[in-house]
């Protein structure tokens, strides 16, 4: 072969690898993750309205619901399909009534997946975590003498490839009072 034909395979197959992995650099990144509560007023509840600190009592029978938006950003430029969302919830524990501030976090309570089936190039999707199961997991607490100081979530993207591996996954934690 000649240098001209080995040089022209050449181009062809850089050309062919790029073509081939330029559908790959689709990266998906968490933008946001917002809290939210809705109260209830007697029989009825109320809007969900963001939150900066969960306001929740032990004292009180809970009615607060807590759902969690989250937001992600299809930062490619191709449509993105089939994508899971991974989250775990869990709780900073502390003992009802104590005076010392020992606080320990526990183990997820929650590990569940979301999937979005489409993400258009550029644009951004919110998907909402409704079912936190964070009540019931706080009645169990109350009746076993303990209550929370925060609650925590971790939320990863699953993994394509291609992927920058510190984009896919965040954490979130929020305080209680």
């Amino acid at each position: 072969m000649t240098r001209k034909k080995i040089f022209k395979s050449a181009v062809s197959c850089l050309a062919l690898i790029v073509i081939c992995f330029s559908g790959l650099s689709a990266q998906i990144t968490i933008q946001n993750i917002d809290w939210q509560v809705s109260k209830a007023r007697g029989t009825k509840r109320l809007p969900f309205v963001g939150m900066k600190k969960v306001l929740i009592k032990p004292k009180s029978k809970i009615s607060e619901k807590i759902r969690i938006l989250v937001s992600v950003l299809n930062e490619g430029d191709k449509i993105v399909e089939g994508l899971v969302l991974r989250y775990s919830l869990n709780f900073r524990i502390v003992k009802l009534n104590s005076a010392d501030d020992t606080a320990i976090w526990s183990v997820p309570f929650r590990i569940e997946e979301l999937r979005i089936s489409k993400i258009c190039p550029s644009c951004s999707q919110t998907v909402k975590i409704i079912n936190t199961g964070i009540s019931n997991e706080l009645k169990k607490l109350k009746n076993n003498g303990f209550w929370i100081d925060a609650i925590g979530m971790e939320i990863m993207i699953e993994p394509r490839k291609g992927d920058d591996l510190t984009k896919n996954i965040h954490q979130s934690l929020i305080t209680a009072e």
